[in-house]
């Protein structure tokens, strides 16, 4: 039997979405997913690899990644990254009056 994914949590219950610069300390994690909420990060500076599911992608600044909720993720960065982090949870995208963000969320 596989090692189980850890599911990790960034976001208060109360809170419906999170805006905040990445955390330089999160340059190297471990294969993870969440749950609840969707990620959006973007990257001014920075190099590396983001692994998403079986997919790798070169980190190549000015540069975003969509990580959708149960997607397996984790970082492999080289230098110090700039950039932010978006976690948008249900209760957000319930509530917008975008047609296409309702329809591209799954």
């Amino acid at each position: 039997m596989g090692t189980a994914i850890k599911v990790n949590n960034k976001i208060s219950h109360a809170l419906d979405i999170k805006i905040e610069p990445f955390d330089v300390n999160k340059r190297y994690t471990r294969p993870h997913r969440h749950n609840k909420y969707l990620e959006l990060v973007y990257f001014s500076k920075g190099s590396g690899f983001h692994h998403m599911d079986q997919n790798s992608y070169e980190i190549k600044p000015p540069i975003a990644f969509i990580i959708k909720k149960g997607e397996v993720h984790h970082w492999q960065i080289n230098t110090v990254p700039e950039g932010y982090v978006v976690i948008i949870k249900d209760g957000f995208l319930d509530k917008t009056l975008d047609k296409q963000i309702k329809v591209h969320r799954q």
